[in-house]
């Protein structure tokens, strides 16, 4: 049987986990919801940047397309000068 204080000790622990739990949650849904770049702007390693409205996005697409331009058919690059 518990006296006083260890039922008020259990009481205030119990809310203060339940505090952070709420509090973890709600910063965890606003990252969720956030429009913004969860992959430090990785945008090789996002499976989003094709979709991506962000200007690296972008310019990684850009990029990428002129990469694809330089390859011959056999996969190697050609020369450029």
């Amino acid at each position: 049987m518990q006296n006083r204080r260890q039922f008020l000790s259990n009481l205030a622990r119990g809310g203060i986990f339940g505090l952070m739990a709420l509090f973890s949650g709600i910063i965890i849904k606003r990252w969720a919801d956030a429009d913004g770049c969860r992959r430090n702007f990785a945008c090789g390693g996002c499976g989003l940047s094709d979709h991506c409205v962000l200007p690296e996005a972008g310019k990684f697409r850009k990029e990428r397309t002129g990469a694809e331009k330089t390859k011959t058919e056999d996969g190697r690059d050609r020369k450029r000068s």
